[in-house]
């Protein structure tokens, strides 16, 4: 089913509705006349064609209706509006995520080991005493990067409803090279960091068109605090109205992508407003606009706008939901199948109220809404567009957010680990001091002044002669101060191990000593451990599988059918797969007629297509958690059917590799049966033998007679 539109003819013209069966009818003139459309058959190439009959001394031709592609691709919002709006939402993020920014810095510091605030270590230094940093948080992130990063996920698609399979297929190749080459898996690693470090995470996914004209299509970390998120419940972002992604450029950088602003951008950095409380506190809806140009000041709510000294300059990119509607032609006369005409945004005014006279043609409002991308420099608008993508680009990878607060891993060790420090220094002064004992003596103990010096410079040295005036009467007196209080250990060990219970991270994840001591004991006490930690790993493979989502958007919108047969040869090439073939029979690829799968490509539609997020099947942890378990059970003899069948249902081994460790039983049994068999028949031969008996005849041996 289909609309199309008729050539004009004395000032007017139709709308015609063709329907599946090849039958067609057209919408009426103003002065109620209608055509009637026979549907014929081209003898020379078979297309059907449509004849319009006469009517009132006219006739037309049937023609494809115009669409205004760019009816809606467009913004009209004023850049003096854009300007106002987006410093006040700007100001409004900054206000929501203040809190999480300054925990998660701090977090950050703790992480990288600047544990003292500059007025403690002052104070340290004041008392003569060392700012010791035994960062205990550390280890404890690397070790669940380091589980991340050997348990990798993949991303998997499969068809939704009647959607071919070979679709999902496909699908899954390109979102292998485009993750490949992209080098995702580093990228994820290292916001997974940030998510255990400050709670959230963030991949940026977009379309590059630096090194190829036909684009390439990246998923790379974003810096954790270079994007301010709008009021948002959900982690998958679907309830977000609007963020702001920032970018730091130097002020030469900007300047050559941005020529029309070198002037602005010195007069920006010779005077910079700064914006009082009252312009700060305004929110969306009030009746205010601000004098001044928020956005060209040097700060915003206390975040950094510019920066003179490093001579930078920020990028603001405002992401926003913007919601319409437009109406949409919907035919309900027939029962079966009612007919909607998915493009109706697009038909001129004239066209939908010429269409909706056809019988049971209707025209409903139907809500939508684009996403505009607006880009600011220096308070001015350099950039506005509509993003092909309805959805923002961004993947957060949440560790926790309940009731709006964002926590990772780091924030509840703090204080821990300032116990640590604290009493590790503690401890150090406390041995210093220790060290030294206390000795008394008056005036009258030495011969002479230079004596005296001669004793305070080496009394605490081994080895030196001091000159007494009696050695009877005037002895100098030591008093050896208390030796080092094992409290100081115990209360540092406490915190120590306080840190690795709260934390979920056991000595088996560190890869530390501990009393498990057999191989299940360990890979019981590992799987133990990373049972709190659990929560980390759901919430990257939920971010994991929109990330899916999008890609598959995007390759939509990207890829060409030739670019898609080139990236599946190179692919083959590199790594040989099958595909179903035109009887639904797999094959491998380079058998298949290429024409076949270019055929199927050109009609389809990826968005039919979900995502999923598999484990991948072997990693070094899971191999290592297999070797330890099989090797233990081997050596006790405790490898058999029975145990192979429940290690199977615990997703240890697979099915295929069930099957071979039983085979491989089977073959040691077959081996010893026929090892013993083999040594009975020796021992039998021995027997007969001491008897006087040649085996193979049973008759006497010689001599024996």
């Amino acid at each position: 089913m289909d609309l199309k539109k008729t050539t004009t003819d004395n000032g007017h013209y139709h709308i015609i509705y063709v329907r599946d069966d090849g039958s067609a009818i057209m919408s009426n003139a103003d002065d109620g006349h209608i055509h009637i459309i026979e549907p014929k058959v081209n003898e020379s190439t078979g297309e059907i064609y449509y004849y319009i009959t006469p009517e009132e001394d006219h006739s037309h031709e049937v023609v494809e209706i115009e669409l205004e592609l760019d009816k809606e691709d467009k913004i009209y919002q004023k850049n003096d509006d854009l300007v106002y709006e987006g410093g006040v939402l700007l100001n409004q993020a900054i206000e929501i995520e203040k809190d999480f920014r300054r925990r998660g810095r701090r977090c950050s510091d703790f992480y990288v080991g600047k544990q003292y605030k500059p007025s403690d270590i002052e104070k340290l230094n004041e008392d003569q005493r060392a700012a010791i940093v035994v960062n205990e948080v550390m280890p404890i992130v690397h070790a669940l990067s380091g589980h991340q990063r050997q348990n990798r996920t993949d991303i998997k698609t499969f068809p939704i409803e009647k959607a071919d399979p070979r679709g999902a297929e496909i699908a899954d190749i390109l979102i292998k090279f485009i993750l490949e080459k992209a080098n995702y898996a580093q990228h994820e690693s290292n916001a997974f960091i940030d998510q255990v470090v400050v709670g959230r995470g963030l991949i940026d996914v977009y379309v590059d068109f630096f090194d190829n004209i036909e684009g390439d299509i990246r998923a790379v970390k974003f810096k954790w605090d270079d994007i301010f998120f709008g009021p948002h419940e959900n982690e998958d972002l679907s309830d977000l109205e609007y963020l702001i992604k920032t970018k730091w450029y130097s002020f030469s950088k900007i300047k050559s992508l941005y020529p029309d602003l070198s002037d602005d951008i010195d007069i920006l950095t010779k005077n910079l407003p700064i914006p009082d409380d009252s312009i700060r506190s305004k929110l969306p809806g009030d009746p205010y606009k601000n004098p001044d140009n928020i956005l060209s000041s040097a700060y915003v709510n206390g975040e950094s706008l510019v920066d003179i000294e490093k001579k930078n300059i920020r990028l603001l990119e405002l992401w926003k939901k913007v919601y319409k509607e437009y109406k949409i032609l919907v035919n309900t006369e027939d029962e079966d199948n009612h007919f909607v005409y998915e493009k109706s945004k697009y038909l001129s005014r004239k066209d939908l109220n010429l269409a909706k006279r056809i019988p049971g043609m209707e025209l409903r409002s139907v809500p939508f809404w684009q996403m505009q991308i607006i880009t600011f420099v220096g308070g001015k608008v350099v950039d506005k567009r509509i993003a092909p993508l309805k959805d923002f680009n961004v993947i957060a990878i949440y560790a926790s957010k309940e009731y709006g607060y964002i926590q990772g891993k780091v924030e509840p060790l703090i204080d821990l680990q300032e116990e640590i420090n604290k009493r590790h220094s503690q401890a150090i002064d406390v041995i210093n001091r220790a060290n030294n004992d206390v000795i008394f003596y008056d005036d009258e103990t030495f011969s002479d002044d230079n004596e005296r010096k001669k004793f305070n410079k080496n009394a605490n040295k081994p080895g030196f002669t001091a000159q007494l005036r009696d050695i009877n009467r005037k002895v100098p007196v030591k008093w050896e101060r208390a030796r080092f209080p094992s409290e100081l250990v115990n209360m540092r060990e406490l915190a120590s191990a306080k840190m690795k219970e709260i934390s979920g991270v056991t000595p088996e994840v560190l890869g530390q000593e501990s009393n498990a001591k057999s191989g299940v004991a360990i890979a019981r006490r590992l799987r133990q451990g990373l049972i709190t930690n659990d929560y980390l790993f759901d919430n990257l493979s939920i971010a994991k599988k929109r990330l899916g989502k999008i890609l598959i958007k995007i390759i939509q919108d990207t890829f060409t059918v030739d670019r898609i047969m080139k990236v599946l040869h190179n692919q083959n090439a590199k790594e040989p797969f099958q595909l179903q073939d035109a009887s639904g029979q797999k094959v491998n690829f380079s058998d298949i007629d290429e024409s076949f799968v270019r055929e199927f490509l050109k009609n389809i539609d990826f968005s039919d297509y979900d995502v999923a997020i598999s484990e991948s099947a072997n990693s070094p942890t899971k191999n290592l958690d297999r070797f330890t378990t099989i090797s233990e059970m081997m050596s006790t003899g405790s490898f058999n059917p029975i145990t192979i069948d429940l290690m199977k249902s615990a997703g240890l081994i697979s099915p295929s590799d069930a099957e071979k460790y039983n085979q491989m039983l089977q073959q040691q049994q077959q081996a010893s049966i026929q090892e013993k068999q083999l040594d009975n028949q020796s021992q039998a031969e021995r027997t007969l033998i001491a008897q006087g008996l040649d085996p193979r005849t049973m008759q006497p041996l010689p001599g024996k007679q």
